[in-house]
């Protein structure tokens, strides 16, 4: 479930590394403590590749992604009616506006992450 901050803040959220946070207020598409992170941020890209490539030199053979199809939001960020009893609004709704999750992953095989 994702719970937008108000209209206007929704853009700081592309900018910082993180999702924007104020008052303990981010976007968090799971559990509130666990931000999500801004991949449009091309260094947090690189960031991500420097923690892959630690992890295969420790011998990691492989990552599991099922939820990766989240870390790519619809652009430009906003907020989207509750369908929910609780005030929220489903994911679905926010994902089925999104692409490019493809392109990131396109970049990530082919990042050598040997030379990071």
């Amino acid at each position: 479930m994702v719970k937008f901050l108000q209209t206007g803040v929704h853009i700081l959220a592309v900018v910082f590394g993180i999702s924007y946070r104020h008052e303990d207020k981010y976007m968090h598409v799971f559990h509130k403590k666990q931000p999500d992170l801004n991949w449009e941020n091309k260094e947090v890209r690189e960031e991500i590749y420097k923690m892959v490539k630690w992890w295969m030199d420790k011998g990691l053979g492989g990552f599991r992604i099922d939820a990766i199809i989240n870390i790519k939001k619809a652009l430009p960020l906003t907020s989207y009616e509750p369908d929910r009893d609780d005030g929220m609004c489903s994911t679905h709704v926010m994902l089925k506006h999104a692409s490019g999750v493809g392109e990131f992953l396109t970049e990530l095989r082919e990042i050598d992450v040997k030379t990071l």
